[in-house]
């Protein structure tokens, strides 16, 4: 099986960027690839407790339900 590893470094000041990871991993699982997702630098705030349920971004759900699916 494939791995893929997506590092994220941007944190809750830059909600634009924080989906794409996610995102990406869903697409990976969807083919059949085990995604790692790793948090570097200020992308570690994306996992503390509260925060991605604040996270939202237009028409996307909340950044917490894109993480539960991924």
């Amino acid at each position: 099986m494939s791995t893929l590893l997506y590092v994220q470094t941007s944190g809750i000041d830059t909600p634009e960027r924080l989906y794409s990871p996610f995102i990406l991993a869903q697409t990976a699982k969807a083919m059949g690839i085990d995604a790692t997702i790793y948090f570097l630098g200020t992308g570690i705030t994306v996992v503390k407790k509260g925060n991605a349920e604040k996270i939202k971004i237009g028409q996307f759900p909340s950044l917490k339900e894109v993480m539960d699916q991924a």
